[in-house]
């Protein structure tokens, strides 16, 4: 979204709630064929006026989506922002926040506050491929390279989550070792 690109994107289904604006880029989703999709772009692609209302958010300094602009605001952390922490920097901040909040929870006779993922953050459904027409492109093994690490990533998060709950420490051999049990 930084350069003086439209992008078109195929993901998340929630990608929208996080763009902008509603015109900051063009989704595969909103079209019911490749070939609808493909007029579009050379549509766009030949009347400059409308490529512009693309870019707009980005030339004028305008972000209209309520939601992200809320999110934006309401985050202790910055990209590049000089007066905010940066994420992962406000992430460890928020560890040490809590653990020192449940020594003084303990200290006051209070049982500690657990905090944790919830279980939707590790059960996405798994990314699907881009429908490509049959006739047009033979099934090839690179349309599914991400499938391994998409499954890779449901793994490591599982055994992490397993090591934490379990509350000792545990090393890098540790993890990789049960990651990679059958």
């Amino acid at each position: 979204l930084k350069l003086g690109v439209v992008p078109v994107y195929y993901g998340s289904p929630t990608v929208q709630d996080w763009l902008p604006s509603n015109k900051s880029a063009i989704l595969i989703t909103d079209f019911p064929h490749p070939k609808n999709l493909a007029q579009y772009i050379k549509g766009l692609d030949a009347d400059d006026k409308e490529y512009v209302t693309y870019l707009e958010w980005k030339l004028k300094g305008d972000i209209t989506n309520r939601q992200l602009l809320a999110v934006i605001k309401e985050r202790t952390w910055g990209v590049q922002d000089i007066m905010k922490d940066n994420y992962i920097d406000a992430f460890e901040c928020m560890v040490c926040t809590r653990v020192w909040e449940n020594i003084r929870r303990q200290a006051k006779g209070m049982p500690p506050r657990r905090w944790k993922a919830e279980a939707n953050h590790l059960t996405c459904p798994s990314p699907q491929a881009f429908a490509f027409s049959p006739l047009s492109v033979q099934r090839s093994v690179v349309q599914d390279v991400w499938k391994s690490s998409f499954e890779q990533s449901k793994r490591e998060a599982r055994v992490l989550q397993h090591l934490v709950e379990r509350n000792r420490n545990f090393t890098a051999l540790e993890f990789w070792t049960l990651v990679f049990r059958d």
